[in-house]
């Protein structure tokens, strides 16, 4: 325990109130700085403001983008959807056969199960 001007803190040293005060203090700060006045007019032309600036210049559009990968060629694009279809024919063919109707057995094993715990439970006793 740490003894502070106020009073006895638990469990939490005094630099870490410091730092929790400081963010409290620098979000207050930010939120009192992005607010609108207080009496509802519009901030002040001088207030930076993004959004469309008229720099009075058309842009170029005939400079052809920069792609962000290297392109895939032909071969490599029928390579991957030649091995995607076949692990799709893999996945499925393996899954052909429909599977049956479990409820019967779960009831059964159910009421079996119920006894058993019963008979365990009976015999502990």
């Amino acid at each position: 325990m740490q003894e502070s001007g106020m009073g006895v803190t638990k469990g939490l040293p005094m630099e870490a109130l410091m730092r929790c005060a400081a963010i409290f203090a620098f979000c207050f700060f930010l939120h009192a700085c992005g607010s609108a006045a207080i009496d509802g007019t519009a901030p002040s032309a001088t207030a930076t403001m993004s959004g469309p600036r008229d720099t009075a210049t058309f842009p170029n559009l005939n400079i052809p983008p920069t792609p962000a990968a290297e392109q895939i060629s032909d071969s490599q694009k029928a390579d991957t959807t030649s091995a995607l279809t076949e692990a799709r024919k893999r996945a499925t063919s393996q899954n052909t056969t429909v599977p049956r109707n479990q409820a019967a057995d779960l009831r059964r094993l159910a009421r079996s199960h119920g006894d058993d715990a019963l008979k365990l439970i009976e015999a502990e006793q």
